[in-house]
C-alpha cells in the first residue's frame, strides 16, 4: 500500500492532542505537574485530548494488513519489534535519567522499576509504568501477538476475514456479558474499526456492517469510560461530544476511501509520521518534571509551548539518530532474536499438528 501522507498528519495531530491534554489539564489535576495553574478557559477543550490514544489504536488496525502482507510470522514480529522497541528503550532511559535529576516522590524511577519497564509489561513484576503513557503499548503488543498467532495457522488474506468478523464477536460477547474478556471489547474495538476500514477489497455489506458495529462499540465504550475517567480527574465529560468526536475519527478514516484524499501529497508528512511515536513516548513525565522545575507560572502558555517544542526536537533526535541511523542494525538484531524465535515456534507448531493429524489418521489396531 502506498504511504498515505494525510495519515501521518493525523498521527502527529493525535499526539499533539494527547500532549495538550497532559500539559494543560491532566498533569496539573493529578499533581504530577506542579507550579503551573490550570487554564480554565482551555480546560473544556483540552480535557478531551486523551481521545488521541483511541485514534492511534484505529491507525494500528488500519495499517495491520500492510504490516503482514507477504511476511512470515517471524518477519512480522521483526517489523513490529523494530518499530516499537528502539524508540521505547531510548525514551525509557531518557525519562529515567530526567527523573533522577528533577523527579520527586512517585516520579523518581528505581533501578527495579526501570528493569521491569524494559519488558513493556512491568505490572507482571509488581512495578508501575515509568511513564503513564506506556499502558497503551501493552494493547499494541497484545494486538500484534494475536495477529502473529493467527499467522501461525492462516494466510494474511484469511486474517482479513477474521478481523472483519471481530466486531460481530465483540457484539455477541457484550450481549453475553463477556466483553471484559481479552480481545472481546474495550479498546480493542478501535483496532477492529481500523482493520474494517482497511478492508477495501472485502464485500461492501461485510465491510459496512463491521464498521457500523465498531462505531457502536467504540462510542458506547468511550462514553462509559469517560464517566469513570471524569470521576478520577475531577471533571465531567459530555456524552454527546464524546460520541461526536469518535464519529469524527470514523469520518476521517472513511474519507481515506476517496482516492484523491488517500493520494494527497503533503509537505513534511514523512517527518510528521516519524516523530509521532517518539514524541508520544517522551512528552509525558519528562514534560511534567521539566515544567515543574522550570515553568513560569506567570506565563503558563509560553512555558507549555516551549516544552512542546523541546519535546518535538527530542523526538526528532530519537527518530533520526536512533531509529533511522541504526535501522539496519535494529532489523538484523530483532531478525536474529525475535524473528528467528517466532518462526521456530511456527515450524514446531506445524510439525506438532502434522504428527497429531497423522496419528489420528492411523487405523485402530486391536
Amino acid at each position: 500500500m502506498k504511504r498515505i501522507e494525510i495519515l501521518d498528519y493525523g498521527r502527529l495531530g493525535a499526539a499533539l492532542c494527547v500532549l495538550c491534554f497532559h500539559y494543560l489539564f491532566n498533569g496539573i489535576v493529578n499533581g504530577k505537574l506542579t507550579g503551573l495553574p490550570l487554564q480554565e478557559q482551555l480546560t473544556g477543550v483540552v480535557k478531551y485530548g486523551y481521545l488521541g490514544v483511541e485514534f492511534f489504536f484505529i491507525i494500528s488496525g488500519y495499517v495491520i494488513f500492510t504490516s503482514i502482507r507477504g511476511r512470515s510470522p517471524g518477519q512480522f514480529a521483526t517489523s513490529r519489534a523494530t518499530r516499537l522497541l528502539p524508540a521505547f528503550w531510548t525514551a525509557l532511559l531518557l525519562t529515567s535519567l530526567v527523573s533522577w535529576l528533577w523527579g520527586e516522590g512517585f516520579l523518581v524511577v528505581s533501578a527495579t522499576r526501570l528493569l521491569a519497564n524494559f519488558t513493556m509489561f512491568p505490572k507482571l513484576f509488581g512495578q508501575s509504568y515509568v511513564d503513564g503513557v506506556y499502558w497503551t503499548l501493552a494493547y499494541e503488543i497484545t494486538f500484534y501477538a494475536a495477529i502473529c498467532g493467527l499467522l501461525f495457522f492462516i494466510s494474511a488474506e484469511r486474517v482479513q476475514i477474521a478481523l472483519l468478523c471481530w466486531p460481530v464477536i465483540m457484539l455477541f460477547a457484550q450481549i453475553a456479558g463477556l466483553d471484559r474478556l481479552p480481545f472481546l471489547g474495550g479498546y480493542y474495538a478501535f483496532f477492529a474499526a481500523g482493520a474494517a476500514f482497511a478492508s477495501r477489497g472485502a464485500p461492501f455489506i461485510w465491510r459496512a456492517s463491521a464498521i457500523a458495529m465498531s462505531l457502536y462499540l467504540c462510542i458506547e465504550f468511550s462514553i462509559e469510560n469517560a464517566t469513570a475517567l471524569g470521576s478520577s480527574r475531577q471533571t465531567t465529560y459530555d456524552p454527546m461530544l464524546i460520541g461526536a468526536l469518535i464519529s469524527a475519527m470514523f469520518l476521517f478514516f472513511g474519507m481515506l476511501d476517496v482516492p484523491r484524499v488517500r493520494g494527497m501529497e503533503l509537505p513534511g508528512s514523512r517527518l510528521a509520521g516519524g516523530v509521532t511515536y517518539p514524541l508520544y513516548l517522551i512528552h509525558g513525565h519528562i514534560g511534567y518534571m521539566s515544567l515543574s522545575a522550570f515553568g513560569d507560572p506567570d506565563h503558563p502558555i509560553l512555558s507549555t509551548l516551549t516544552m512542546a517544542v523541546v519535546a518535538l526536537v527530542g523526538a526528532a533526535v530519537i527518530h533520526f539518530l536512533i531509529e533511522k541511523r541504526f535501522a539496519t542494525a535494529w532489523k538484523q538484531l530483532f531478525s536474529e532474536t525475535v524473528g528467528r524465535g517466532v518462526d521456530g515456534i511456527h515450524v514446531w507448531l506445524h510439525r506438532l499438528l502434522r504428527r497429531i493429524l497423522a496419528r489420528g489418521g492411523q487405523p485402530h489396531v486391536s
